[in-house]
């Protein structure tokens, strides 16, 4: 397409591209301090945020999934998607989710 990386720099320099995020640095980011007290709807509250960052990042690849996460309505219905998003983005990035989603 004839553009280098001079270009690209250029156009993040005037803000019309933006550097792509980790996704396991962005639910980091997101992380909530947690407590066994909290009730299944602030777990979904906490747990629906990182989740959607998570899928929303896998692309075309994870679109359905992303579907899902963002259908989903309970805690129960997020935490029934949880072995597929594991699946999706593997354990290391999951371990965020997780523990928003049982601690």
């Amino acid at each position: 397409m004839g553009i280098t990386a001079d270009d690209i720099e250029q156009m993040v320099q005037l803000s019309l591209l933006e550097p792509v995020r980790d996704a396991a640095a962005e639910a980091e980011m997101l992380r909530v301090k947690v407590s066994h007290e909290r009730s299944p709807q602030q777990r979904y509250q906490d747990a629906y945020l990182i989740a959607t960052r998570l899928t929303a990042n896998l692309g075309l690849r994870g679109f359905r999934l992303n579907l899902a996460v963002e259908s989903a309505g309970s805690y129960e219905q997020l935490r029934d998607l949880a072995p597929k998003i594991r699946d999706a983005i593997g354990p290391q990035k999951f371990a965020v989710l997780e523990e928003a989603l049982n601690s």
